[in-house]
């Protein structure tokens, strides 16, 4: 379910600091699924994901970790790697909140 932006459901209980529902509705529509949400999800105009704005939130816990590694195992490779507008990954937002976290989750390559 989408409103006339554009924006799922999924997007607005993460934008709203709402992870309890983000991670019931995760569990019920994982990515993976046939109809599960969409990791690829970004939003105009900065161009941001999901992964960009779970990592800009106000604090990073246990919801935002299980949300953050259903996104990065349901997410293509250019979603994982894409730049918002402002040229910046979803690494840079959680290097700028200084959450370690989701990038100790990335494979070494």
């Amino acid at each position: 379910v989408m409103d006339q932006r554009g924006r799922s459901v999924f997007w607005h209980a993460i934008s709203h600091q709402r992870l309890e529902e983000a991670v019931l509705i995760l569990r019920r529509f994982p990515p993976q699924a046939a109809d599960g949400i969409d990791a690829s999800e970004s939003q105009a105009p900065g161009n941001d994901t999901l992964l960009h704005l779970l990592c800009s939130l106000e604090r990073f816990d246990s919801n935002a970790a299980e949300i953050f590694n259903n996104l990065l195992a349901g997410a293509p490779a250019e979603v994982v790697a894409q730049s918002n507008s402002s040229g910046q990954t979803f690494l840079h937002m959680a290097a700028a909140r200084l959450y370690f976290w989701p990038m100790n989750q990335l494979p070494v390559q």
